[in-house]
């Protein structure tokens, strides 16, 4: 890369034309969130709901079911509207599902929170990382995309060791507190930033797939992993 083209690419982040930082914090903190509630969702649903271990499973894996299910709805969102719109969204929707699981009472409205918050870690990232990579130069794309993918394994690495800690100090009230609060943080991180450029007439033209061949093998790959955390957490 030249030395002309690195001064503009400082600059336009400088200008807050891609917000690196403040996207990839928000993305940690949206999964930092989801990942303190599967470190205690088991115990929690078990013994203040009365779940089995099944009904208790549930609740665990249906946040994670909704987040996959999101990616490619709010990814079609994201091409339409821009990612920063979406982010933003997915922000809210982790607010509202946090709320959820601070004001729950059975199981049924437990799941609906879950549901709320995997949803919304879904769109915060397929949001952001689509902001991130568009006017990025295609050289460039898989090292962004790779490193920016730290920011949702770094979370669900350390939200359960937060979550353990929290419920230690607060009990379990604490954790849901925080996962209320964590999101809106993340919605801060997105909202300070200036919307993205909007996207060319012909490229929003485009027509896609909603579950596109090319993505079938990430994804199953992506599930396994989770589900690989969540048992390990």
């Amino acid at each position: 890369m030249s030395m002309r083209q690195r001064s503009a690419d400082r600059h336009a982040q400088s200008d807050g034309a891609v917000p690196y930082r403040r996207l990839w914090s928000a993305c940690f903190l949206g999964f930092s969130a989801l990942g303190m509630t599967i470190q205690v969702m088991p115990a929690y649903a078990h013994e203040r709901l009365g779940a089995n271990a099944i009904t208790a499973g549930l609740a665990v894996t249906i946040g994670s079911l909704a987040t996959m299910i999101s990616r490619p709805v709010s990814g079609r969102f994201a091409d339409r509207s821009g990612g920063r719109r979406v982010a933003m969204a997915g922000a809210i929707l982790g607010l509202i599902g946090g709320i959820g699981h601070l004001v729950a009472t059975n199981l049924p409205v437990l799941i609906l929170a879950r549901l709320f918050l995997g949803a919304g870690e879904g769109a915060l990232f397929t949001g952001s990382v689509g902001w991130i990579l568009a006017p990025a130069q295609q050289s460039q794309r898989g090292k962004i995309a790779g490193h920016f993918g730290l920011s949702m394994w770094m979370g669900l690495a350390c939200g359960p060791a937060l979550g353990t800690a929290l419920l230690a100090i607060g009990g379990y009230r604490a954790v849901w507190i925080a996962t209320s609060v964590i999101p809106m943080l993340a919605w801060v991180s997105v909202a300070s930033t200036r919307p993205e450029a909007r996207v060319s007439s012909s490229a929003a033209n485009i027509r896609r797939a909603l579950f596109p061949r090319a993505a079938w093998v990430p994804g199953a790959s992506g599930a396994l992993m989770r589900k690989t955390v969540m048992k390990t957490s």
